[in-house]
């Protein structure tokens, strides 16, 4: 049993006030994504192998979630694996109220207290007290893009995702890697099995990663991050829908699996040279409500808190680092056209309350706290 990650000395360098404000907190994980890429690329240049320049679409994103005290236990266990993965140095966690605030920071955690998305006093006092319904979604959709947006008008690519999103593997260190260089917004999917993750009433912000570009800030603006938020859930999904492929939905690609077409002439950097978002889905994020059967996925095997030995952290990934080749993407299994790996589940199953989502990780061996005592477990236990 381990203690949730405290804030180490890059936290004890910065002034710690209560509570917490975003710029500090931003300061001690950029010092820390700083250190760790210049100690990743010290190791492969002493093992002989090649040290990726910097670039802008490889770089390690900011892990960014948002919670409110309805949330805390999925919150724990989401942190729990941040932890598993070796990724809690990157996290960012937005609070909407105090309680949230004080539980997670007594305990250690990268948190700061967000009382400045709001644009009127209704939208604070709903935030602070919603909860799985779907009247909260809108809401909550609009603040977690405002947020985004945020971010990368000061310069950081961002990868969020819903404390109810289990990771099986690094996606902060992944999807930068196997995402094209073009794409500026990528994101989840809840469409049923077989059918075209970009259609209509589809596409989740559950899980976002977006990149520092003007582009992806007025998509996601005009996807509901904008100061007036979409007035229910159907409104709040058709907004996303068009800001990303169209209002028509005519930037759709026939394969399912973006929106918006790469045009013949592109910057230097490999960039569209046109102001049209590129959006993509990312594929190896799945919807336990439109994929019932993931939870008999090997990969949740290989990841689950099982007798006899440690979780793992993801088959044949372990060793990517934002500096690793396409070559060493390919042999890990990530490259290619072919069926995705699973690297991560939105545990958005029927019923959808915290308890039936908490009852859910643990029949999977996927739940990392003892919540009783509110720690961190690895303990080996089985699944259910």
């Amino acid at each position: 049993m381990e203690h949730l990650p405290g804030g180490g000395a890059a936290a004890a360098a910065t002034p710690f006030g209560l509570p917490m404000l975003l710029p500090a907190l931003l300061d001690i994980v950029t010092a820390r994504h700083a250190a760790a890429a210049a100690a990743s690329a010290a190791a492969r240049a002493a093992a002989g192998l090649p040290v990726a320049p910097p670039s802008p679409t490889r770089g390690r994103p900011l892990i960014l979630t948002m919670v409110n005290s309805n949330q805390r236990q999925l919150l724990l266990n989401w942190m729990c694996n941040q932890r598993r993965l070796r990724t809690s140095d990157s996290v960012i966690i937005a609070a909407l109220d105090d309680e949230m605030y004080h539980f997670a920071v007594t305990r250690g955690l990268p948190v700061y207290l967000e009382d400045t998305l709001y644009h009127s006093p209704a939208e604070e006092a709903s935030a602070e007290t919603a909860g799985a319904s779907t009247r909260s979604l809108p809401l909550l959709l609009a603040l977690r893009l405002r947020l985004i947006n945020r971010l990368l008008a000061a310069g950081h690519d961002v990868l969020y995702s819903d404390p109810d999103v289990v990771w099986l593997s690094d996606l902060a260190t992944l999807v930068p890697l196997t995402t094209a260089p073009f794409v500026d917004v990528a994101l989840a999917s809840d469409a049923p099995v077989g059918a075209a993750a970009n259609a209509p009433a589809s596409l989740s912000a559950a899980v976002v990663y977006a990149r520092a570009r003007p582009r992806s800030i007025a998509a996601l603006a005009a996807a509901g991050g904008g100061p007036t938020p979409p007035t229910s859930a159907s409104a709040a999904a058709a907004a996303l829908h068009a800001a990303l492929c169209g209002p028509s939905g005519e930037r759709r690609s026939p394969d399912g699996h973006s929106c918006g077409s790469v045009p013949g002439g592109t910057s230097p950097g490999g960039a569209p040279n046109d102001a049209t978002v590129r959006a993509a889905v990312l594929r190896g994020v799945v919807s336990a409500a439109a994929e019932p059967g993931v939870w008999a996925r090997p990969a949740v095997a290989a990841a689950a808190v099982a007798a006899g030995g440690p979780p793992g952290v993801g088959v044949g990934v372990a060793s990517l680092t934002a500096e690793s080749t396409a070559g060493e993407v390919e042999a890990a299994g990530l490259g290619g056209d072919g069926e995705p790996p699973l690297l991560a589940v939105h545990v958005n199953t029927p019923g959808g309350g915290r308890a039936d989502k908490l009852a859910r990780l643990r029949a999977a061996g996927l739940s990392f706290v003892d919540e009783e005592l509110e720690l961190c477990s690895y303990a080996p236990r089985g699944r259910e």
